[in-house]
């Protein structure tokens, strides 16, 4: 019986597991548990190849971070011993986008630091993460709609989607764990998007003796909270890679307004953003430029320095000195605020 931090090696022993491969007939597969519950929604090449290839452009370096912070993903039971004693986590590469939650409540939530130090890959990749968001609604609709209504209630998601963070996995291998600090009203999501000389990491539910092998675009809508890893990576090539996403909604956002307040003195509402970004000068007075379906005001606000629009309950806005084009309002409070 595998446990939390094991490495599944070989699948040579589980003769009686049920394996899904990247080139079998299974275009569009949900597997349930015993129980009913669905364990995952299998959707082949939901991702088009070039939003892949977007993806890889846009995030590969932030998967290429090294992070000792995965605990038993990483492997946590097999740490090695230093000189002086301690244990050493286990290391791997991984990194973060989007929004961070304060789970101590010590600091503000805010942008991930990739997606603050690289902040034109960060935006220029959004349009994957869409694609994501769109499969997720296909895949699992329910699941999607709390989601999303939970992520619209905070400033700290990407763009209109029902996400506020993605986790970028390069050729990480994990061990058996479940993942935690999630949405629990919603599922877990991951696409794989991978060279042609990448293969193995499939997807391994060891309670459930079911492996699923995820090709370049392939979507899995999974729980996340039972026990997972993968399979061993094999490299064609040394310049082969295998990045995985792990999209979702993390499950303390909810309270960032509140947590910001306290740690920044003033609410973090629409307002208090726009009052920031136009900062030190007054808010431009509104000009209407027409009407939503609801009837409520389409605007542009702009002063030298910046022009906000706002159109289809959304906010876009440009800086006229360089350029720099923000298609979402918390995005652009995080880049731009003041310090």
């Amino acid at each position: 019986m595998s446990e939390p931090g094991d490495y599944i090696d070989t699948l040579a022993d589980h003769a009686d597991w049920e394996v899904f491969t990247a080139n079998g007939t299974d275009a569009s597969l949900d597997y349930r548990k015993p129980n009913g519950d669905l364990l995952f929604a299998l959707r082949r090449r939901a991702i088009p190849k070039e939003l892949c290839d977007l993806a890889v452009s846009s995030y590969l370096k932030a998967g290429q971070r090294v992070s000792t912070n995965r605990g038993f993903a990483a492997g946590a039971k097999h740490r090695t011993l230093t000189t002086t004693g301690y244990e050493r986590a286990p290391k791997a590469q991984t990194g973060i986008i989007g929004y961070l939650d304060s789970p101590t409540s010590q600091k503000p939530c805010r942008l991930t630091s990739y997606s603050r130090d690289h902040f034109e890959k960060y935006t220029a990749g959004i349009p994957f993460i869409k694609a994501l968001d769109d499969a997720f609604a296909m895949a699992t609709p329910e699941a999607h709609a709390r989601q999303k209504i939970a992520a619209a209630a905070t400033p700290f998601r990407i763009a209109d989607t029902a996400f506020s963070t993605v986790t970028v996995n390069y050729n990480f291998r994990t061990a058996v764990h479940r993942d935690a600090g999630d949405f629990r009203e919603g599922f877990g999501t991951l696409c794989v998007c991978s060279s042609p000389g990448m293969h193995g990491g499939l997807i391994l539910f060891p309670d459930f003796k079911v492996a699923i092998e995820l090709g370049n675009g392939d979507f899995l809508a999974m729980d996340v909270h039972e026990y997972h890893a993968n399979s061993p990576l094999i490299q064609d090539s040394p310049g082969d890679y295998r990045l995985s996403f792990v999209a979702y909604l993390r499950e303390r956002i909810a309270k960032c307004p509140e947590i910001n307040e306290r740690l920044g003195g003033a609410e973090l509402t629409t307002e208090r953003m726009i009052a920031d970004l136009f900062a030190p000068d007054p808010i431009p007075e509104a000009r209407v430029t027409g009407k939503g379906p609801q009837g409520h005001d389409w605007w542009i606000r702009e002063n030298e320095r910046i022009l906000l629009e706002y159109k289809f309950k959304r906010y876009v806005l440009k800086d006229k000195n360089d350029g720099t084009v923000y298609k979402n309002l918390g995005v652009a409070w995080e880049a731009r605020r003041p310090i």
